[in-house]
C-alpha cells in the first residue's frame, strides 16, 4: 500500500505531496536524505516534512539515493492553497520511538501477538506467538551501529536503525536451542537488529516459540 505525506519549504509557499511505495521506504528516504547534500530536512511526523535550501524534487538525483529510491519515491507539486489538496488516509501506522512501549502483532493474523512464558518451571523466559495473551516490549535504539545517519540524535527508530527489545522481565536475547535456531529469550546479553527486520525476520516454531531467522517472510508490525 502507497503512503503520503506532505513537505513545505521553510520561508516559502511551496508545498510537495510525496507518494511513497510504503512507509518504510519514506522512512529510508528520510534517513539518508540527513547525510546528503540535501541534509536540511526535519521530519515533523510521518506525515509531515519540513525543508529549506533545495529543492526536494530534486532529492532522489542524488547518486547514492537514486540507486536506492529513484521509481520508489513521487514528487508532485501543490500549487497553493487554492489548487485541491489531496486528502489522503495512510490507514493505522504507528512511529517507534525509543523508550516507549509497544504489542507486536502478526501483519497477516490480526489476533496473534508476542507474549512471554516459561514452557516449564525449569525452563527460561521465551517469547512466543500467541493468540489468547499478549506482552508488551520496549524499543532501545542502539546509538553505535552504522546506519545511514551514524548516531542521529533523534529518538526515532526506522528502517536500518538499531533497536533491541526490552520486557519487564528483562532484555530480549536471541539464544540458541539444541537446532540451532535463535530463540527469543529473556537473558542477557540484549541482541540488536534493524527495525525493518520486524517485517520478515521473525517466525513462530512448531512449539510456538519465535525465533530469529533472517529473510523468513514472517510480518510483524508494532502496535499501542
Amino acid at each position: 500500500m502507497v503512503f503520503y505525506a506532505y513537505a513545505s519549504c521553510a520561508g516559502s509557499f511551496a508545498v510537495w505531496l510525496i507518494t511513497a511505495k510504503d512507509k518504510d521506504i519514506l522512512d529510508a528516504w528520510f534517513r539518508a536524505m540527513e547525510t546528503s547534500q540535501f541534509g536540511n530536512i526535519k521530519r515533523v511526523n510521518a506525515e509531515w516534512y519540513r525543508y529549506q535550501n533545495f529543492r526536494i524534487e530534486h532529492s532522489i538525483t542524488d547518486h547514492h539515493l537514486a540507486r536506492k529510491f529513484v521509481g520508489m519515491i513521487l514528487f508532485k507539486p501543490v500549487y497553493g492553497y487554492n489548487d485541491s489538496w489531496h486528502i489522503f488516509n495512510n490507514g493505522p501506522f504507528v512511529d517507534c520511538i525509543q523508550y516507549n512501549w509497544y504489542y507486536i502483532r502478526s501483519k497477516r493474523y490480526k489476533s496473534l501477538y508476542w507474549t512471554v512464558r516459561r514452557k516449564t518451571d525449569l525452563d527460561a523466559v521465551q517469547v512466543y506467538a500467541s493468540t489468547k495473551s499478549r506482552a508488551r516490549f520496549q524499543a532501545i535504539k542502539g546509538f553505535n551501529f552504522p546506519n545511514y545517519a551514524p548516531c542521529p540524535p533523534d529518538n526515532l527508530i526506522i528502517g536500518d536503525d538499531q533497536v533491541c527489545l526490552r520486557h519487564a522481565s528483562g532484555p530480549v536475547s536471541f539464544i540458541k536451542d539444541n537446532n540451532g535456531l535463535s530463540v527469543l529469550t529473556i537473558s542477557r546479553p540484549m541482541n540488536y537488529f534493524n527495525l525493518r527486520e520486524l517485517s520478515g525476520s521473525f517466525a513462530p516454531q512448531s512449539d510456538n516459540r519465535m525465533a530469529y531467522i533472517p529473510n523468513c517472510g514472517s510480518e510483524w508490525e508494532l502496535v499501542y
